[in-house]
């Protein structure tokens, strides 16, 4: 029955707990090994603690509705939850101070967490948090949130925080219960998101406190990624969900993901807006050519870019060409091609010119 558990076959095991809709699933928390999750009924365990920082757990709670869904209570990380049965945690501490927390409880209705706490001189404490007012059931489900990220990039200096702007709408006929962003697991940079005023881009939230977004409104944040360490860019992909959210919203390159950089040392940092009617370029027939403008301004070091187009993650028959633009005229000051090689010092504003020839139909 200890199959898969490492580094210690016979680690101390402080809680368990089981799948009520599936009862061959088991989860173990370890007294030093994190979580383990077994799915044939505990012939074998695998690791299943991605972004859980403490690797002492003192108890697991199942959402009773959503096996999907559970919490860890840590000896000096507080509480951390998955929404994908394990594949990945994030923190879950909103009013939640001591670090050690000894027992947790969930309601029936899956909406309301009580966690006990273990402090200084044997002291405790009980706090609790809730998704709905009196732990109430969550509402009808509503669809993925549609969301929308800018800049579509950025790149900074090891330490240094790389904010965008989130919008998230619910399309659904009901609210969408405490709505939240979540980096990918693995990611080498710390993490916050924050409320704005939609109107003045101005936080009015608290940080990482998730908002519930009404039937067919939406809500705008400030994230900020902060990397530990230098990376190549890679193109971060959030997740948005709610509670009540049938699944998250599906990753798109450019739209709701952002394209990120760190190095140890200062490098610019190009924040580019595109200029298209509606957001569209309109190629005209199978083998015309569309185009339109992006605008720029560094707002990192000065340095050498690289300017090139693509079409992301989706194939598309068109072949994208560029120049650097003249801000006032427009007319091209460099030669059209797929790269456009340029100096950028710093609070620079470079203009290009996009030039997208059809190859087929689109």
């Amino acid at each position: 029955m200890n199959t898969g558990f490492t580094p210690s076959p016979t680690p101390s095991i402080n809680t368990l707990v089981i799948d009520p809709q599936n009862p061959s699933t088991l989860y173990a928390g370890t007294g030093g090994f994190g979580v383990f999750k077994s799915t044939n009924g505990g012939a074998n365990w695998a690791a299943s603690s991605t972004g859980i920082i403490s690797s002492l757990i003192n108890q697991l709670a199942l959402d009773p509705g959503r096996p999907n869904v559970l919490y860890a209570a840590t000896s000096s990380s507080r509480v951390f939850r998955t929404m994908n049965a394990g594949a990945s945690w994030t923190p879950l501490n909103v009013g939640l101070t001591p670090p050690t927390i000894q027992a947790l409880a969930i309601s029936q209705t899956g909406t309301c967490l009580h966690a006990g706490t273990n402090e200084t001189l044997g002291v405790g404490r009980v706090f609790d948090f809730a998704f709905v007012a009196g732990c109430g059931p969550l509402p009808l489900a509503v669809p993925p949130l549609v969301g929308a990220v800018l800049p579509s990039s950025r790149s900074v200096q090891v330490g240094n925080a790389a904010t965008a702007f989130v919008t998230l709408i619910n399309t659904g006929l009901s609210p969408a219960v405490a709505a939240s962003i979540a980096p990918p697991a693995g990611l080498a940079a710390d993490f916050t998101f924050q409320t704005t005023d939609p109107a003045t881009n101005q936080v009015i939230g608290t940080q990482n406190v998730p908002l519930d977004i009404p039937a067919g409104q939406f809500q705008t944040y400030l994230i900020a990624l902060t990397p530990t360490t230098a990376f190549a860019p890679i193109d971060v992909a959030f997740t948005f969900a709610a509670e009540n959210t049938t699944a998250p919203a599906t990753p798109l390159t450019g739209i709701n993901t952002l394209l990120l950089a760190s190095s140890f040392s200062a490098t610019p940092d190009i924040v580019a807006l595109a200029a298209a009617s509606g957001g569209i370029v309109d190629i005209p027939g199978p083998t015309g050519t569309g185009v339109f403008a992006v605008a720029t301004v560094n707002v990192g070091a000065t340095g050498t870019i690289t300017a090139s187009g693509d079409t992301g993650a989706v194939a598309l028959p068109v072949i994208v060409n560029l120049c650097e633009t003249n801000p006032v005229t427009g007319l091209c000051v460099s030669a059209v091609g797929p790269t456009v090689v340029t100096q950028i010092d710093a609070g620079e504003t470079p203009t290009f010119g996009i030039f997208v020839q059809g190859n087929g139909n689109v």
